[in-house]
């Protein structure tokens, strides 16, 4: 699930205007991160938002600093450094939006547990890999 799944491979297949030498997009794609691929797009989504708020502010991007992507207790993780506290509300909305998203695939989910573990997944996913629903 982790780190074969490379977010750089989903922006250039599905967001090709973005431009992955920009200081944010080699933040995140060098970033240390443990989260499955069905996450991407809403981490991209947050990315551009972020990105656009610093434009706003007329704040220099390399203020932010994103220190790790991750999953934990069954939702996204988004640990970061910024002077601008909209950035960190932002950042907040989008870990609550990973409780509705399948982290395998994207779709629709919500929380399943396996041994202990859990996972926002989406019932196709929770089923091939063995999660039962919360």
């Amino acid at each position: 699930m982790f780190k074969d799944n490379y977010i750089e491979h989903t922006i250039a297949k599905k967001y090709p205007h973005i431009n992955i030498n920009d200081y944010i997009w080699q933040g995140l794609i060098t970033v240390n991160y443990e989260y499955g691929s069905g996450w991407h797009d809403v981490i991209i989504e947050l990315v551009m938002q972020i990105e656009d708020i610093y434009k706003k502010n007329n704040v220099d991007i390399t203020d932010f600093k994103i220190n790790q992507i991750k999953e934990k207790y069954g939702t996204l993780r988004f640990y970061a450094i910024s002077s601008l506290g909209e950035v960190h509300d932002l950042i907040s909305e989008y870990e609550d939006k990973s409780k509705e998203l399948c982290c395998e695939c994207g779709e629709i989910g919500s929380l399943h547990e396996k041994h202990g573990w859990s996972q926002t997944l989406c019932d196709k996913c929770a089923i091939r890999l063995e999660y039962k629903r919360w």
